[in-house]
């Protein structure tokens, strides 16, 4: 018999099938196809890839570190705490990723030390998105 499995989106709660995968391990259930959106891609594919991603996502974050020109972080939720813990692990996470100049959306109104806020599109709607930018050198 052959297992599936569909990882969903939603965001930082996405990151929730890491556990799902991880008890499914433990126990033998080793799915055979993975499919997934958004979160739940990136999920599915880095276990299809390297097997456990708690073990593994750390060697994916320093290996692609300072090479990644957009990160697209789209983490709010509705609870205060939620975003408030968002609010905190976006800034540590995401800049070192970032190559200089690179940029950093998010639905979050974020500190990031040492970026710039750039101004929104004249069309985007204000309180939306929130775009940082990398300095392209570090005295920049």
């Amino acid at each position: 018999m052959k297992i599936g499995i569909a990882l969903g989106g939603g965001g930082a709660k996405g990151l929730a099938h890491i556990g799902v995968l991880k008890v499914l391990q433990q126990r033998g259930i080793v799915p055979d196809m993975v499919s997934g959106t958004s979160i739940g891609a990136l999920v599915g594919a880095l276990y299809l890839v390297r097997g456990d991603i708690e073990v593994n996502l750390p060697v994916y974050v320093k290996r692609f570190e300072g090479k990644v020109a957009l990160v697209h972080s789209d983490v709010g939720d509705i609870s205060l705490e939620h975003n408030q813990m968002m609010r905190e692990l976006v800034p540590r996470i995401a800049p070192p990723a970032l190559m200089p100049g690179g940029f950093l959306l998010s639905d979050l109104n974020l500190e990031v030390p040492g970026f710039v806020q750039l101004p929104l599109p004249p069309d985007a709607v204000p309180g939306r998105y929130f775009i940082y930018r990398k300095p392209l050198t570090a005295g920049s």
